[in-house]
């Protein structure tokens, strides 16, 4: 692990409250070797860099993570960040992608500057998918009816603070009850993606996992949706014992 990568996690990371799910998202992203991580919200990129880290260490995958640095201006004079290269007259991408290079993460990450929506669509399946653009329950919704047919058949899908906002805990439990019943929900079906939906629902299976920080803060939830395909053995594939 970049000692200075670590540093900048613990100074970076509460400014979005970040710090400990950039190690638990590095920690999935070792275990679960993703080939395509999508993150929508790069924020000052505790997370990105994490999940780079360890995509990195693995030897394969590439992360690509979104944000239109509309925060930047706020953030960019935060006195902890100056010895990382945060200046006034310093842009957005233009710190992001020095860091990378800092951290020599650059051939496992990519940052498109953008604005959200209109979503990124990768042409391959995406293995992870986080999210800490929006969690209430229309946006969570547009997440999904753009990105579960998106998604590889043994997939997590990571929504920032959607368990700690009751509306959204209530709309996700709900939800993977009807898509464990074989039930699409109509908002979910777009044009686009209705028939690859159908498909979808007939052969997967969905757990919700929500991952709770005892802080007391907007930002001390995830909500984990893990996807598999439906079979009598553990995705994704590894060796099964039978004794």
């Amino acid at each position: 692990m970049n000692n200075e990568l670590a540093r900048y996690v613990e100074l970076a990371g509460p400014t979005y409250g970040t710090e400990s799910r950039s190690w638990f998202l590095y920690a999935i992203v070792k275990m679960q070797r993703p080939e395509l991580a999508l993150e929508l919200g790069t924020g000052l990129g505790p997370t990105s860099f994490m999940m780079a880290q360890a995509l990195r260490e693995n030897g394969d995958g590439h992360l690509v993570t979104v944000d239109d640095g509309s925060h930047w201006p706020e953030t960019r004079g935060n006195p902890t960040l100056q010895e990382f290269g945060a200046t006034s007259t310093i842009g957005y991408g233009e710190f992001i992608k020095a860091l990378a290079e800092r951290f020599a993460l650059t051939d496992h990450l990519d940052l498109v500057q953008r604005k959200l929506p209109p979503y990124p669509n990768p042409e391959k399946p995406i293995d992870l998918l986080y999210s800490d653009f929006r969690h209430d329950v229309p946006g969570i919704i547009d997440l999904l009816a753009n990105y579960l047919a998106r998604m590889a058949p043994a997939s997590s899908i990571f929504i920032d603070s959607a368990s700690t906002f009751h509306p959204s805990y209530t709309f996700l439990e709900h939800l993977v009850g009807l898509l464990n019943d074989g039930k699409l929900p109509a908002s979910l079906a777009s044009k686009e993606t209705g028939q690859a939906m159908w498909n979808l629902i007939q052969q997967r299976r969905f757990t919700l996992v929500h991952l709770t920080e005892p802080a007391r803060t907007e930002q001390n939830s995830m909500a984990w949706l893990k996807i598999e395909p439906i079979d009598i053995i553990a995705h994704p594939r590894a060796a099964t014992r039978s004794a």
